[in-house]
């Protein structure tokens, strides 16, 4: 009997409508073939009747193999319908394309079977679509489409993509059963600014968030993204590699050149972070409702005591019929409560980052007692400006939003409080708010250091958005005891006014020490065994008193900077209110705190030719352009560390590791090593500790006057061998800087004159990763490991994920033999 065409089509779902199905073959970038899940039980039925053929001996090899023709296909010990697109007969071969999966395959005459007819009353199971985007998918994943069109273009359907997302809605249902909350910041209210009284809160479920994704991402699959990002200001998702590790968030902004900077919002923690890799949220984590919303109170000049971070006993009442109301919640009225007893009726909203959500103008959040800053403005002896010290990059952000943020047409289109991007050779770049107009001259207070200067006109832009949403870390502060001497003892305090002016000056890094700023404050000056800034000073004052023949040494005299208040016209600054940045880079106050001498040292080598292959010599694997000298190093680009990429040690059993430095861990209870993927990740990276060395050793690398800012990225001569590597900047101490080795984790003080700003051609990840050793204990000798470690330098050993960002936990298999001196 003739055989039906039926087999020649594919079984199409409804136009406009959508439909689940599964990936069934990859055909190319953004084209696959997939399996409409409507169809699973009829090709249950198709298959049976195959197996059953097969079975009884119905099945005949084809005697006459014709191009266009259905035909039975054994792959792999399974029978496959086929259409024949090719046949060579001197081969004896056939080119067969099966249509319930849409793969090719060449295969011998002897594969090939003769169709049933019945099988041929099967439409084609396989249907060819081309995703929007180019989003990559893998065989097997589920996804939700429409067709777009019922005529395929060349055999191809376009269609469209419903996929999973984010549900902008309050999670009420979750709330309703567990009501548990906790603050993560609060927005004072601000009077000058008729600003309302806010706090972004978070809901205590769903805590397992983070965890998941940083496992997914890590260990399982990870997408970047390779298309424009949308200019309007819709939410967009995304997964922010932050210094905290991987968060799901909203794209605010990102600027592309010269390496791509993103900030994000995170969603989940209700704040803004600055960050350089973006991925995909997976599939199994959307869905999934936002941990964090807007709570704000009703009586807008209240804020109870109640309303505190450390409160754990904080949770939301609702009334009876909440959920009868609607289905969706973007805002809803509740009670607080805090350990059961009512605080107050508040209105909760859903939160995309936007401070003007909120009515607040800026991202807001007061530094905290023991956080690190610097002074940015002196205003007299008893009070000043501090600001965080994660501020201090954001001078490279301001210089690339100079193309971005285009100049006012008419001076009519400056309003007064807006916020604007001043562009000035002899300032520098920096972002303010114009507060009053004077002739040509408008009055600007920069809103990240707290000092009021008047800018022409031609040196205004127009704010962007990165340049609105980037956290401001500034705060007026009154230091204690000094705030309380008289009016005459602190107008005289000359030598105590010029000292808190060269400590401004060097950006000199203090631990603030104080619960609350709106009162006073002290801090401690983190270089010098954190001695009192406040007694310090109070030194100066009481010596200037007693006069002449004092011994009480004091810096060097400053002469009159900007921060004059006889230069600069008062600004009532207090209207700027205390603002902070959440950090962009890993645990800058911990690496800062630690003493160098405690740290481990650089290795002398790299070990025996036996546990790393052997570093080629200076000129191998180096660009011509990089091996004649030039002139003078003129310019040069500051990078910082967050530009790096970081290919930590996989999680895993039996990972081989190369240590790349093992000393002192019976007080750090770490090691450094790195693992390479592959011997030519190996390689590459010899060429690049060689490029460095290159880099490090031309005359014309050195600027003159070149210091490295916190987190900047530098070259760095290492003392035992003069040689030179990577490294970064911690701390600066006058002429001589606390720095880390980024490709060994050492840290050794050096000075200025050895130091050089970095290339951009050596910009390559760090695979240098902290190991912290799993059973560390102080009380055992752990020198004995250190003693092992210098002749067994490669490992393969465990690695299980760490809560410390770029670290992992090591577990050395035969460790306690070790200790007990049971190993050589």
């Amino acid at each position: 009997p003739e055989m039906s065409s039926l087999w020649r089509s594919s079984y199409l779902p409804k136009i406009d409508e959508y439909f689940n199905c599964r990936v069934v073959h990859i055909e190319k970038e953004g084209v696959v073939f997939v399996v409409d899940d409507a169809n699973i039980e009829r090709r249950r039925m198709m298959v049976h009747t195959i197996t059953d053929a097969e079975i009884s001996d119905k099945l005949m090899l084809a005697e006459n193999i014709h191009i266009n023709t259905l035909v039975l296909l054994k792959l792999n010990s399974k029978l496959y319908r086929g259409r024949v697109v090719s046949v060579n007969q001197k081969t004896q071969k056939a080119e067969i394309k099966l249509v319930d999966v849409g793969s090719m395959h060449l295969a011998s005459f002897e594969d090939i079977y003769a169709a049933l007819p019945s099988l041929a009353e099967y439409q084609a199971f396989a249907l060819q679509v081309k995703l929007p985007n180019k989003r990559p998918v893998m065989v097997n994943k589920k996804l939700r489409l429409r067709l777009l069109d019922a005529l395929p273009f060349d055999g191809v359907y376009n269609v469209g993509m419903k996929g999973k997302t984010i549900p902008l809605n309050l999670p009420m249902e979750i709330m309703l059963s567990h009501p548990g909350i906790r603050i993560l910041r609060f927005f004072v209210n601000d009077n000058d600014r008729t600003e309302p009284s806010a706090a972004i809160i978070q809901i205590k479920e769903l805590s397992n968030i983070n965890g998941d994704l940083n496992y997914i991402l890590t260990n399982i699959a990870r997408y970047s993204y390779n298309l424009p990002f949308p200019e309007e200001k819709a939410p967009f998702f995304v997964a922010a590699r932050t210094k905290y590790g991987f968060r799901r968030a909203f794209l605010l902004d990102h600027i592309d050149e010269p390496t791509p900077t993103y900030i994000v919002y995170e969603m989940d923690e209700g704040r803004v972070s600055i960050c350089t890799e973006l991925t995909r949220i997976p599939d199994q984590l959307l869905d999934i409702p936002m941990r964090a919303m807007s709570l704000t109170l009703k009586n807008s000049a209240l804020k109870p005591l109640s309303l505190d971070t450390r409160n754990e006993n904080l949770t939301l009442s609702f009334k009876a019929d909440t959920m009868k109301s609607r289905d969706t919640f973007k805002m809803s009225n509740a009670t607080l409560l805090s350990n059961g007893e009512t605080v107050c009726l508040v209105r909760l909203s859903l939160f995309l980052g936007q401070p003007s959500e909120i009515g607040h103008k800026f991202w807001r959040d007061p530094i905290k007692k023991g956080d690190a800053v610097f002074i940015t403005r002196v205003v007299a002896a008893d009070e000043i400006y501090i600001s965080s010290i994660e501020t201090h990059q954001y001078g490279r952000f301001f210089k690339h939003l100079e193309q971005r943020c285009k100049p006012f047409k008419l001076t009519s289109g400056i309003p007064m409080g807006c916020i604007v991007l001043v562009v000035c050779p002899e300032l520098g770049n920096f972002r303010g708010e114009v507060s009053a107009m004077n002739g040509d001259l408008y009055t600007v207070a920069n809103i990240d250091t707290g000092a009021v200067h008047q800018i022409p006109f031609e040196m205004l832009r127009m704010s962007c958005r990165f340049l609105e949403t980037m956290p401001v870390s500034l705060v007026r502060v009154k230091l204690q005891k000094i705030c309380q001497l008289s009016p005459a003892d602190i107008s005289g305090a000359t030598d105590a006014v010029a000292l808190l002016r060269e400590y401004s000056k060097d950006k000199e890094i203090f631990i603030l020490d104080a619960e609350d700023t709106d009162t006073s404050v002290d801090l401690l000056l983190r270089d010098y065994e954190d001695q009192s800034l406040v007694s310090v000073l109070l030194s100066n004052i009481v010596t200037t008193d007693k006069g002449a023949g004092s011994e009480t040494p004091r810096l060097p005299l400053s002469s009159p900077d900007l921060t004059d208040e006889s230069i600069i016209p008062t600004y009532p600054c207090e209207s700027l209110t205390s603002l902070v940045l959440e950090p962009t880079y890993d645990d800058v106050k911990k690496l800062m705190v630690d003493k160098a001498e405690s740290l481990p040292s650089l290795p002398e080598t790299l070990g025996s030719a036996e546990s790393l292959p052997r570093i080629p010599s200076v000129q191998s694997g180096i660009p011509e352009s990089f091996k004649s000298g030039g002139g003078e190093m003129k310019q040069y680009e500051r990078f910082y560390l967050q530009d790096l990429r970081r290919c930590v040690i996989p999680i895993g059993d039996d990972i081989e590791v190369i240590v790349l430095c093992a000393q002192n861990v019976a007080e750090l209870g770490y090691i450094t090593a790195c693992h390479f993927a592959n011997e030519n990740v190996g390689d590459n990276f010899e060429t690049l500790l060689a490029l460095v060395a290159h880099h490090g050793s031309c005359s014309d690398m050195k600027p003159l006057s070149y210091i490295p800012g916190v987190k900047e990225l530098c070259l760095a001569r290492y003392s035992e061998d003069n040689g030179w590597y990577r490294a970064t900047c911690e701390e600066i101490n006058g002429k001589f800087l606390k720095i880390q080795f980024l490709d060994f984790g050492n840290i050794e003080t050096v000075h200025l004159d050895d130091l050089k700003p970095i290339p951009n051609d050596v910009l390559h990840p760090i695979y240098a990763t902290k190991c912290i050793i799993e059973g560390f204990n102080k009380k055992e000798d752990f020198k004995v490991l250190e003693e092992y470690l210098r002749s067994h330098m490669k490992l393969s050993c465990k690695f299980k994920e760490s809560n410390e960002p770029n670290a992992r936990i090591i577990v050395i298999p035969n460790l306690k033999d070790i200790l007990a001196k049971k190993v050589t």
